[in-house]
């Protein structure tokens, strides 16, 4: 268990410049979650503290005169204790966490993707992606 202030800061992070979703990935949902920033520094910091994998995010070849970004991200498994850790200090993101926390739910030991899972199971990770695509829109929600 990390500290109050490492959790806080964290989930200030999240809420400033973080993404927590679930995404199509073949015929299965994977949760993702995910912090962008140009200071590598910053992302190191938090990666020795929280674990996950540091990438770059590809911003000079899009821009010439951007600076480079780099993402640090976190597998499925690493997220719900994550989640778990830094939910009491979520301002912007706390409805993404308890929706991420309600899709992990969903994962059966046995059915990671979605082969073989009930209907009920499959229309329930449906309609929280759905919920997932309402929280991360861009622009004026509708």
């Amino acid at each position: 268990m990390r500290s109050v202030a490492e959790a806080a800061y964290l989930a200030g992070f999240v809420d400033g410049e973080g993404s927590i979703g679930v995404y199509k990935h073949g015929r299965s949902f994977r949760l993702r979650m995910q912090v962008a920033n140009t200071s590598y520094p910053v992302l190191e910091h938090l990666q020795k503290i929280w674990g996950g994998r540091i990438s770059h995010n590809g911003t000079k070849e899009r821009n010439p005169r951007w600076k480079p970004s780099y993402i640090l991200d976190w597998n499925t498994n690493q997220i719900l204790s994550l989640l778990k850790e830094i939910q009491p200090y979520l301002v912007n993101k706390a409805e993404h966490c308890i929706t991420a926390l309600e899709f992990q739910d969903t994962v059966l030991p046995k059915h990671p993707g979605c082969l073989g899972l009930p209907k009920k199971v499959i229309s329930k990770r449906l309609s929280l992606r759905e919920k997932f695509k309402e929280l991360n829109c861009r622009g004026v929600p509708q």
